[in-house]
């Protein structure tokens, strides 16, 4: 028994020493984005030049690369999105890069995400295939992946190293989806003065004027406020008839003053001296 015990002993002791916490020469990243209404995620290592050429050299040209080091990349993307012309579904995917001397690159996404690198990488599995070009970029130690040039439905993938760096661009359907989130909080019917309100400011922004207007009298038909009035006053300044903007606009800061919102009153009473400018 004291042999077994022993044992054990050693086992554990072992199992203690073998599972070592030690840094990694290309820490794993995670990288989280939202544009639009789509929310973004790349997990990949970031490996570093440490005074090697890389392009050419450490990741040779015209071969398939993981981007990165370690496993491959993965990025998942929570909506629809279209790369390249193509759609691709929410989901997740590999992404593998082919780099070129000439700096014409091609970058595509991959459905076998459980990789080691691209020693398993089958081209058949391509879902989408992006064409893109290299340009030279300030020195970029550690690899790295980002997203850039963000509208409310565009964006590009940024991928840096070494003195390189690519945009993949991509689009995503936020007018779509936001639009159908409007349909179902109506439906569902819950707080619908603020339902309507959040929609007519979505639509203000999105430079709509006519749908901010519609909603926004949705709004007001159920409770008139110093928040809905001011939106409404908005719009109106955004249809150019300032007159009946900046007469909303007194009303509204009238009710913030009964509702004792002075940050609001101070707000408005600032926006309406800009428009009588």
């Amino acid at each position: 028994m004291k042999k077994i015990i022993t044992f054990l002993t050693i086992g554990i002791l072992s199992a203690h020493l073998s599972a070592q916490n030690l840094p990694q020469t290309s820490p794993s990243s995670t990288l989280k984005q939202t544009v639009g209404l789509t929310d973004f995620t790349v997990e990949y290592s970031r490996p570093s030049v440490k005074g090697r050429t890389i392009f050419g050299e450490l990741v040779p040209f015209d071969k398939v690369w993981r981007l990165g080091a370690n496993k491959c990349t993965q990025f998942t993307v929570s909506t629809e999105v279209t790369i390249a012309g193509e759609t691709l579904k929410a989901g997740t995917y590999s992404m593998f890069a082919t780099p070129s001397k000439s700096g014409d690159w091609t970058v595509v996404f991959n459905s076998n995400t459980e990789q080691w690198g691209a020693g398993e990488y089958d081209a058949k599995k391509n879902l989408i295939t992006a064409k893109v070009k290299a340009v030279k970029n300030t020195f970029t130690e550690s690899f790295m992946i980002g997203f850039n040039n963000f509208t409310s439905n565009s964006g590009a993938i940024t991928i840096q190293w070494e003195n390189l760096k690519i945009d993949i661009p991509f689009k995503v359907n936020t007018t779509q989806i936001a639009e159908q989130n409007i349909k179902s909080a109506i439906e569902k019917g819950e707080k619908l003065g603020r339902v309507y309100y959040n929609s007519a400011d979505y639509y203000l922004k999105a430079n709509d004027t006519k749908k901010a207007s519609r909603y926004i009298e949705k709004s007001i038909d159920i409770e008139k406020t110093h928040r809905n009035l001011f939106l409404q006053a908005n719009i109106l300044n955004k249809m150019n008839k300032k007159d009946e903007a900046i007469k909303l606009a007194k009303q509204a800061a009238e009710l913030a003053e009964k509702a004792d919102s002075k940050g609001w009153v101070n707000y408005i009473n600032e926006t309406i001296e800009k428009w009588n400018k």
